[in-house]
């Protein structure tokens, strides 16, 4: 695999409403309306600009239903655009809480492991109300993956570093990488074609080649299981592998998730798992996969 890990992006759920039932409602079809008809009345009035009538529609929809999550999402990008990080918080923790298994919980997870950073009290919040979540096992899949990286991420800021790190653990995150490479003096162009790290061992070193000196494998650790090459010199090529070996101590369903800026191809027990080609097309930020049972 090349380039750093990252994470996806926030626009899918804002995106996600604009042709769902309950747009274009008037005043007064709205007053027998169901919560998801109120809260996506609410969107199209948000995404139209109108927020000050947003607004009460996701707080009647709320009253009908307290776990609806477009209007805990909806109250949630209000209080962004007012720049109300408490506001925010607080309904993005209450979506993941009332609405655990809905697709907008892994969206909401992620963002507040951004608003963790904003400030020691919003931090301790995140930890303090997804912590119990996770432990009562009432989030799951990638929503699970996400309230796990916030969780440990505001412990960072809290100065809790054992915690952190037990929590990073528990979210499966890979503590440290061999990396091989660069195995070409070409940039992307040798993608596509394998490589003796794809044969099964990581060899010590790359070989000597015109242009392209040798490159011993170097392993390095991580604290969150990201890893950047902007350290490499890119006049030495391209074509880097990441390598580590993972146990799995629990039974269960798990997740591999895998995320670059480039491309990037990644193989579990030496079978394909996932690829991230942008010559080929658009490609996400972020893959997540069933890895294993």
């Amino acid at each position: 695999m090349r380039g750093p890990l990252l994470a996806m992006g926030l626009a899918a759920g804002l995106g996600a409403c604009a042709g769902a039932p309950g747009r274009g409602l008037s005043e007064a079809e709205l007053v027998d309306a169901g919560p998801r008809q109120l809260a996506l009345a609410g969107w199209e009035r948000l995404l139209g600009n109108r927020g000050s009538a947003a607004g009460p529609l996701f707080a009647r929809a709320l009253e009908r239903d307290r776990g609806e999550p477009w209007a805990l999402f909806g109250q949630a990008a209000l209080a962004r655009r007012g720049l109300d990080d408490d506001g925010e918080a607080d309904a993005l923790l209450s979506l993941l809480a009332r609405a655990p298994g809905h697709g907008l919980a892994p969206l909401a997870a992620r963002r507040l492991g951004e608003l963790a950073e904003h400030s020691p009290a919003l931090a301790a919040a995140v930890a303090g109300r997804v912590g119990p979540l996770l432990g009562a096992g009432a989030l799951r899949g990638l929503a699970a993956s996400r309230a796990r990286s916030a969780r440990a991420h505001a412990l960072d800021i809290l100065g809790e570093a054992e915690e952190a790190q037990r929590a990073r653990r528990d979210w499966g995150t890979v503590g440290a990488w061999t990396l091989s490479g660069p195995w070409s003096p070409y940039h992307h162009l040798d993608f596509g074609r394998p490589f003796p790290p794809e044969e099964g061992a990581l060899p010590a070193a790359t070989p000597e080649a015109p242009g392209l000196p040798a490159a011993g494998s170097r392993t390095l650790l991580t604290g969150d299981g990201i890893l950047g090459l902007e350290g490499e010199p890119a006049a030495r090529g391209d074509v880097y592998y990441l390598a580590s070996e993972l146990t799995l101590s629990l039974g269960g369903d798990y997740l591999a998730a895998v995320g670059g800026s480039g491309a990037l191809r990644a193989w579990l027990d030496g079978q394909p798992l996932a690829e991230r080609d942008p010559g080929k097309g658009p490609a996400a930020s972020s893959l997540v996969v069933p890895s294993l049972e």
